[in-house]
């Protein structure tokens, strides 16, 4: 089969030979069959780039149309054997112009669903089943999105019901490098709505092709380099890595001596670290193409060495180290490594010292990448040692490394491990903590504790009318009703609850006139599984002997990851503004879909609720809480007011600003309350507008004092009914 990292399944002609048949693909397949027979008929296969969705198309193909492994019984779709392959490749175009273009190019009317009928009664006449297929889906999903989304998505709609039909001898089957919402992140609720209708007319299915196919194709790059197999012993570390199930005994022999100079150790971790720390399969292939350090090009074997394990771990330090320096899963396993290569530097020097870091690399890439089950005792990771990494005596650099107590034997594990390694099965006792541990759905306190959320500011009301507006993060499961207190004018409400629908909330807060903002998370399950998942790493922490430094370092290095986690879950949905998130005010849901846009709602609730707040732009004095300076202004400016309240700016000396005249002239002068009428001057009602509601509001309480006495704390809430600050 021809190398190539992306395949046009239009163009590229199956080679079966070549074609590993994975579980993965058995799965894919079964899945396909049980769900057409429950009367689904359209499948949407969803998997990263370079997985190997194209080949397994052409496999299918291949198996339908002639038969093999993959497909064993053809008569599973309505009893046909003859079935017709139409192979789309996606382009950024109208759904009806791809189809029309591939299915029908002549003599075609204008109705697409018109066009459909006829080409599937000329089908049923030749007794063919359908099977139409549009690889790189995600294309039209981005021109349905970007263009009249309404038409479009109405389009997909109605094309996957017909082809859905129980009658129809047909299936679809399109191919998503992402999740298929993804796509619509910057449509309307309303189109996001009928794009979930359309979604759900698809049977999802996970596509993860796993490393014997990706090695397979790496191989057939590989040998096209034509490198002379110098390493007499390279069959022998084949066979080592099949009998110690770190690789699988799918892999063949052929395949392995296609990957050479890599051996089938190193090719099997190098494959899981990129997939594991590179975020994207093609960088296998990038890693086959690259040159410079590390590179497997730039490699020079001799007949003692490969392309190892201590190379693997070299390539990913240099390639994955911004990722490796932080907190991950595997965070543990790597600072082991370290350490005991930090330790055998200390202690030895010249070939030894040169020899021992092979081997250390080399365990810590066994103990990284191998999975339950690998066995590997000495004479194993001597044969290793001597045949891929040039270690004439392995048997005594490894004897010195565990004398030294850097390396050990584990018995449980049938394998070295660094002595950094730990007895306690971690994963083991977090099985047994969830069988202890209760999934508990109340959660806030124990979010509240973890995250210290900043109060929101905002910006537009106060430039607008001079009163700063804070708004509190509040986490709960319910929606709260909350009237702000102290310098707090408004909420923002993080609700995490797995039963409380979007549909509740907005008829709770459709009453709410509180300034709260509701911020609805779709995904608390998930958030709720990491604090589930805290609490068993708790239980276990507390359950391991203190002593065991080893495994309580690894379990702190656990608890760190799943704090990051969980921080991901929660704020990075919550300050990314993605579609995870639902905000809901006042009964409706609202479009939120930036830090800007947000702010600008902060603005628009404050207005909304803060109607009757006058325009007083006086930042030292229009706050909460102003500064001891201001304070005694405040007590000056009063003692103006009361003993020179008929003299011309309460006898302020002119061309002298203290700060006391500034809160004169900003509160009475500009806004008419104290001004001229005839030879005097007045307290009276404002010219500006804006404060006439907070002087009714006085006024009335002053009248209502008339008929029985009444405390001035009293005005301080009237200000708060008709929301002064």
């Amino acid at each position: 089969m021809k190398y190539t990292p992306s395949i046009n399944i239009a163009q590229t002609t199956f080679n079966p030979a070549g074609y590993i048949v994975t579980q993965n693909a058995l799965g894919v397949i079964g899945n396909i069959v049980d769900s057409f027979n429950a009367g689904v008929h359209s499948f949407n296969i969803i998997g990263s780039y370079g997985t190997g969705k194209s080949n397994f198309i052409l496999a299918l193909e291949h198996g339908l149309q002639k038969g093999s492994k993959l497909i064993t019984n053809k008569g599973q779709f309505n009893g046909f054997i003859k079935f017709r392959f139409e192979k789309i490749v996606g382009d950024y175009a109208s759904l009806q112009k791809v189809l029309a273009e591939h299915l029908f190019p002549t003599n075609a009317s204008d109705n697409l669903f018109e066009n459909l009928r006829l080409y599937f009664k000329q089908a049923e006449k030749r007794e063919e089943f359908v099977v139409l297929v549009i690889d790189e889906f995600g294309k039209l999903l981005e021109y349905a999105a970007k263009n009249t989304p309404e038409r479009e998505l109405y389009l997909l709609q109605k094309f996957t019901e017909f082809i859905n039909d129980e009658r129809r001898n047909a299936i679809l089957i399109t191919t998503l490098h992402q999740n298929f919402n993804s796509y619509a992140r910057t449509l309307t609720e309303s189109q996001r709505n009928e794009w979930t209708k359309v979604k759900g007319r698809f049977k999802e299915i996970v596509f993860n092709e796993p490393v014997e196919q990706l090695l397979y194709l790496a191989s057939k790059r590989i040998e096209k380099l034509q490198r002379e197999v110098i390493n007499q012993n390279f069959e022998h570390i084949y066979n080592l890595a099949i009998t110690s199930k770190f690789a699988s005994s799918s892999i063949t022999y052929d395949t392995a001596l296609s990957l050479y100079p890599l051996d089938l150790f190193a090719a099997q971790a190098l494959t899981l670290s990129i997939q594991r720390y590179g975020q994207n399969e093609r960088t296998l292939f990038s890693f086959l193409e690259a040159t410079g350090q590390g590179s497997l090009l730039t490699f020079k074997e001799s007949i003692d060495t490969t392309y190892s394990l201590a190379d693997v771990y070299d390539y990913d330090i240099y390639n994955f180290y911004s990722y490796l320096s932080e907190v991950n899963s595997d965070s543990a396993a790597w600072t082991s490594i370290r350490v005991g290569l930090e330790r055998v530097e200390s202690l030895f020097e010249g070939r030894i010292a040169v020899e021992a870091i092979k081997l250390i690399k080399t365990i810590g890439m066994l103990n990284l990448f191998g999975k339950a089950g690998v066995q590997l005792n000495k004479e194993d990771l001597s044969a290793y040692a001597k045949f891929a990494l040039g270690i004439s005596a392995p048997e005594y650099i490894i004897e010195l490394l565990t004398q030294h107590k850097i390396i050990r034997y584990a018995t449980y594990k049938s394998q070295y491990i660094l002595f950094e390694g730990t007895d306690v099965n971690i994963e083991g006792e977090l099985l047994k903590a969830a069988g202890i541990v209760p999934r508990s759905r109340d959660v806030v306190e124990k979010l509240v504790a973890c995250f210290n959320l900043p109060t929101e500011f905002a910006n537009a009301s106060y430039f607008r009318k001079g009163t700063p507006r804070y708004f509190k993060y509040e986490i709960s499961d319910q929606p709260i009703i909350s009237q702000p207190q102290g310098e707090i004018d408004g909420y923002i409400n993080l609700i995490f609850n797995e039963s409380l629908t979007l549909e509740n909330l907005k008829q709770h807060s459709a009453g709410v006139k509180e300034a709260i903002l509701y911020a609805y998370f779709k995904k608390a399950n998930q958030i709720i599984d990491h604090v589930w998942q805290l609490d068993k790493l708790a239980y276990v922490q507390k359950d391991v002997d203190s002593k065991d430094n080893v495994a309580q370092k690894e379990i702190k290095a656990l608890i760190a990851h799943e704090q990051n986690l969980l921080n991901a879950s929660v704020l990075n949905t919550l300050f990314n503004f993605n579609e995870d998130v639902e905000w809901v005010y006042r009964g409706e849901v609202i479009d939120i879909s930036s830090k800007a846009m947000f702010n600008k709602w902060l603005s628009t609730i404050s207005n909304d609720v803060y109607s009757d707040t006058p325009i007083f732009i006086n930042e030292m004095v229009n706050k909460h809480k102003p500064s001891s300076a201001m304070s005694i202004a405040r007590v000056n400016f009063l003692t103006h007011l009361l003993e020179n309240g008929a003299n011309a700016n309460l006898g302020f000396e002119d061309g002298k600003f203290p700060p006391e005249k500034t809160i004169y002239l900003t509160l009475l002068h500009n806004t008419g309350i104290h001004r001229r009428i005839g030879r005097e001057y007045i307290l009276d009602a404002p010219i500006d507008e804006s404060f006439l509601p907070l002087w009714n509001a006085c006024e009335n309480f002053l009248e209502s004092s008339k008929e029985k006495p009444r405390k001035l704390g009293e005005l301080i809430k009237v200000g708060s009914i008709i929301y002064i600050p």
